[in-house]
């Protein structure tokens, strides 16, 4: 099953940063990976990553996102306040079961036409 660790930017804060607070992290405190993926992220706007060692470790993933310190975090940089979003996205079961049935109700369907169209030829022809 593959998974993706997404980083999102929700916007700009101008608010007030205090480090002692949950979710509240420093620019500065992030391991060089992390602060990779915090650039990419303000630049981009978004940045997925695949795995879980290219993940910032200051960072949770969770499922559903909505506590600060726990998917959402200021990142205090060169001044200013970001809010980031985390969060582990995985393909569900019904994404596993449903491709493959989306595949093959499509080529029965292509079957039942494809026959249904042979039936009016073939009638066609018998008519004449």
């Amino acid at each position: 099953m593959n998974t993706d660790y997404v980083h999102r930017l929700e916007s700009e804060e101008e608010g007030t940063f205090n480090a002692s607070h949950e979710g509240h992290v420093r620019y500065t405190n992030l391991s060089t990976r992390g602060q990779q993926v915090v650039d990419h992220t303000i630049d981009r706007g978004k940045h997925v990553v695949e795995t879980e060692d290219q993940t910032v470790s200051a960072f949770m993933y969770p499922t559903d996102y909505n506590n600060l310190g726990s998917g959402w975090y200021v990142v205090r940089h060169d001044g200013r306040n970001y809010l980031l979003a985390t969060n582990k996205r995985t393909p569900g079961l019904s994404g596993v079961f449903l491709t493959p049935f989306v595949g093959i109700a499509g080529l029965v369907g292509f079957l039942l036409c494809a026959r249904s169209l042979f039936t009016l030829y073939l009638r066609s022809m018998t008519i004449d």
